[in-house]
């Protein structure tokens, strides 16, 4: 569902990772409890942004592919996080 050509979309997506896994590694017992989902994908889409991660065996996350419907090996998101800019200013 992503309208991003493919390297912007895996900008976003690395971009996206390392912006989670930076707050993650504050946080070990959240990656615990993620790493009982590994291998999982998960969608955030804040406005016209849409980043694809894949849950590791650590508990963190990585991008998933190329940021297309499915990512490799097609498969779908287990969940999908929206946020819409509206809200940005209130998370900062």
């Amino acid at each position: 569902m992503n309208s991003l050509p493919n390297a912007a979309a895996s900008a976003v997506n690395l971009a996206a990772s390392k912006l989670v896994n930076r707050v993650l590694s504050d946080y070990p017992m959240a990656r615990e409890r993620l790493a009982a989902h590994a291998l999982s994908r998960v969608d955030v889409r804040v406005g016209p942004l849409a980043a694809s991660l894949r849950i590791t065996q650590q508990g963190g996350v990585e991008p998933v592919g190329e940021g297309g419907e499915g990512g490799e090996g097609g498969e779908s998101a287990k969940v999908v996080f929206t946020v819409p800019v509206s809200a940005l200013p209130g998370l900062l």
